[in-house]
């Protein structure tokens, strides 16, 4: 299974490095590789891209025995414990934003839940950091491989995700 995580208010790095601690606290998640943490350029917020700051994002691969609608819910109360305040609107400023990629070969289709990732192959924010931890990868739907999705997405941002390294203040 792998989680996208990804933040853009506030203290980044200590959000995502917070939702770490939480998943690996949680007596059903077990976290067995994290990918570095990558920056990008807020996705889908272009009207707001000036005014807000840039994303951290960082994949992550787990082993939980929660299913997707409860694994779902344990994340979403985590997002709330650090902060997230959901919105209307679709691309906001979050805290924290958790979202399941891949759960094993499932595809799954509810309201509430789509897996794999509905967006996943427009994003290289996401895919970057998930071909880090899971080079041989492959799209359960289609097979194809997450390094050949990566080479052609339509995702325009591509320059603008880059490894993130902290910059120390003296």
């Amino acid at each position: 299974m792998y989680l996208s995580l990804g933040s853009n208010l506030g203290d980044r790095l200590r959000y995502l490095k917070s939702a770490r601690e939480l998943l690996g606290s949680h007596p059903n998640i077990k976290i067995i590789a994290s990918s570095g943490i990558y920056e990008s350029e807020p996705w889908g917020m272009e009207d707001l891209a000036g005014d807000t700051q840039w994303f951290l994002n960082q994949c992550l691969e787990i082993e939980t025995c929660l299913l997707p609608l409860d694994l779902l819910v344990s994340l979403q109360k985590i997002e709330t414990e650090l902060g997230r305040k959901r919105s209307r609107i679709r691309y906001s400023p979050r805290t924290i934003d958790i979202d399941i990629l891949l759960y094993g070969g499932k595809t799954i289709k509810l309201p509430n839940l789509i897996i794999p990732h509905p967006r996943i192959d427009l994003r290289k924010f996401v895919l970057l950091p998930l071909l880090e931890i899971a080079p041989d990868l492959k799209d359960p739907v289609s097979g194809v491989s997450f390094q050949i999705i990566l080479q052609s997405t339509r995702d325009k941002d591509y320059n603008q995700v880059k490894i993130y390294h902290e910059h120390k203040k003296s």
